[in-house]
């Protein structure tokens, strides 16, 4: 005689309900499908762009330099890992630096799937997996964008006010217009419209959310200055290889490739800032060293970068076995 706890998963079954762990099954196929839509991208704007590509890659002291900073760009992910660890601990959460950098690593490669936002929700999912809570990984991701955002504008603002007088004849900036600032503005009008709707709607939400401490901040800060500055060596070191005889120094280049990270980053739909970041460092770059030059530095630096996450999620894969362990 069957009883009624019996009967129970026959029921169930008949009934259609999901067994335990169903959705997060449902989520670790969709990140696997957006790991494998993120290659295919890659393979396919590689393929686009070979042309241009090919002949730095044909390039074996150039292709050395750029595997070498790719190892070497490894420290922006230690970097990133460090600010966002402190921070989830300042928020109280579980945080172990492992994981952080591992979800770092691995997320990351997701960023060149259109839209730029994969990578983003894809950390937040890992963090989840992880133990910690959407909320407080959610304000840390934030907090990284403004933060990131501010250290590489005030580079920029500062190599501005310094060499002032040189600008308009020297790096190009009379090539922007306006017009070109018009979308990213139009982004940045919208979240701030969203964020005040919530304030209004949700306060008691919003209250509820927890904010790290000064001290973490101003940690976190710190982290992504010093992979703004990670960012101008790489480039620097780019730059002088295809273009030895420039006169471009090191602040002057970092301040550029600050320049072309923030408006990749603030311009909407540009999957790792591609194109947007290539256009503005050949604007800002070539009156110094050429326009050929600047545009194998900017390409060179693409595939110094591309190669950097390419490799760090590698390496995040394995860390990630290595913390589960």
């Amino acid at each position: 005689m069957t009883g009624p706890a019996d009967g129970a998963p026959a029921r169930a079954e008949a009934s259609g309900d999901a067994p335990p762990h169903f959705s997060q099954r449902i989520i670790h196929y969709l990140g696997l499908a957006a790991f494998v839509l993120s290659g295919l991208f890659f393979v396919a704007a590689l393929a686009m762009h070979w042309s241009a590509i090919g002949p730095l890659i044909a390039d074996s002291r150039l292709l050395a330099l750029l595997c070498v900073l790719a190892a070497f760009g490894q420290l922006g992910f230690i970097l990133a890992a460090a600010a966002f660890h402190r921070l989830l601990k300042g928020m109280g959460e579980p945080s172990h630096f492992g994981s952080a950098l591992s979800i770092l690593m691995v997320s990351q490669f997701t960023k060149y799937l259109p839209g730029n936002v994969v990578h983003h929700a894809g950390r937040l999912v890992m963090s989840r997996n992880a133990g910690l809570s959407p909320a407080p990984v959610g304000v840390a991701i934030l907090i990284e964008l403004a933060g990131s955002a501010l250290a590489a504008t005030l580079v920029a603002i500062a190599f501005a006010s310094i060499r002032s007088s040189e600008l308009p004849e020297l790096y190009g900036l009379v090539h922007f217009s306006p017009a070109a600032a018009l979308l990213p503005a139009i982004l940045l009008g919208a979240i701030a419209v969203a964020i005040a709707f919530a304030a209004w709607k949700w306060p008691d939400y919003l209250r509820a959310l927890t904010a790290p401490r000064a001290a973490d901040l101003v940690v976190a800060f710190g982290c992504y200055l010093l992979n703004v500055a990670l960012m101008g060596a790489i480039f620097t070191a780019i730059a002088h290889q295809v273009a030895p005889h420039a006169e471009a120094d090191y602040f002057f280049l970092t301040a550029a490739v600050a320049t072309a990270w923030t408006l990749g980053l603030i311009t909407p739909g540009a999957p790792g800032g591609l194109g947007v970041r290539e256009a503005v460092l050949l604007a800002l770059v070539a009156p110094v060293t050429g326009t050929e030059a600047a545009l194998l530095a900017a390409l060179g630096l693409r595939i110094a970068t591309t190669l950097t996450d390419a490799i760090g999620f590698g390496l995040g894969l394995c860390l990630r076995r290595l913390v589960r362990a």
